[in-house]
């Protein structure tokens, strides 16, 4: 429907193609650049038809790129904020999860020297090539977060020497009766056993060399601002050492508590840290090292 204005007089008149194409053209070629319109009665020149036609043609044209850049433009937009709102998913959910670790009683210290000090542990757990990996040099101070029975305790105690240290830390009361006694039998003067809360490692600023988490990092709650903490204890070239289950591992905590290794490297992210190194050689866990970011 188009409105034409003839001498004051308005007119509401429904238009054929041509009728539209022949008062756009004689706008075209109005006098002067002046436009002026005719009612429907006055279609009479073929050169305003012509003209017109071109025009509408082009009009056309113009409008469908017009509508197909704007239709590429909201969906660049749309898929922009899907990505971001993916992402921002993805880090709300790890957060979510690193705040709730799964917690039991370790009360019942025998049963668990006999499950953690196992031979059959030994095949799977590889423990002499888990110390040899880490580069451990005489002199070193090593933190044991999560010591238990002092499996790997009594590993480190050799790796760092006379002159080094090891802190062997536990939340667990009966775990460090247990350790303190396994540590005064077996005269590791260079080892020092410490009951610590479950939400603090209680360690100096930059005093440590090397902080190793064992099948630990589940229990804890809150674990990216624990891991935060920890930072703060490593001296400079300082590393943590994780390993954990995978999710199919036929030993572990239940699965519904397990944290994937694309989990843990990116809880250790969410904290400031960079993943320095992999090792593949455990048959049921991921082997990782960690560094704070520079």
């Amino acid at each position: 429907m188009l409105f034409c204005n003839v001498r004051s007089e308005v007119y509401v008149s429904i238009f054929t193609h041509k009728a539209c194409a022949y008062q756009i053209g004689a706008f075209i070629l109005s006098p002067k650049g002046k436009p002026y319109f005719f009612s429907s009665r006055s279609i009479k020149s073929k050169r305003n038809i012509k003209i017109g036609e071109k025009t509408l043609l082009f009009a056309q044209y113009l409008h469908m790129m017009i509508r197909q850049i704007f239709l590429i433009i909201g969906f660049f937009l749309w898929f922009c904020s899907f990505s971001t709102y993916g992402q921002h998913s993805d880090q709300t959910t790890v957060e979510q999860k690193a705040k709730h670790g799964y917690h039991h009683s370790f009360h019942n210290v025998h049963y668990y020297a006999q499950l953690f000090e196992s031979k059959e542990r030994d095949k799977w757990q590889k423990p002499d090539r888990v110390i040899e990996s880490l580069n451990i040099k005489p002199g070193s101070v090593v933190a044991d977060l999560g010591a238990g029975t002092g499996y790997f305790t009594r590993r480190f105690s050799k790796a760092v020497g006379n002159e080094g240290k090891v802190y062997a830390l536990d939340s667990e009361p009966a775990m460090v009766d247990y350790l303190q006694k396994e540590v005064k039998n077996k005269n590791l003067s260079n080892v020092i056993v410490k009951l610590v809360k479950s939400n603090n490692p209680d360690l100096d600023k930059a005093s440590i060399d090397l902080i190793f988490i064992c099948e630990v990092l589940h229990h804890i709650d809150n674990r990216i601002d624990y891991l935060k903490k920890l930072s703060l204890s490593l001296k400079k070239g300082g590393k943590i050492a994780l390993i954990d289950f995978y999710p199919n591992a036929p030993y572990g905590p239940p699965q519904s508590h397990r944290i994937s290794e694309k989990e843990a490297i990116e809880e250790f992210q969410l904290a400031g840290y960079k993943l320095l190194k992999k090792h593949n050689f455990l048959p049921y866990q991921y082997f990782l090292e960690f560094v704070p970011k520079t």
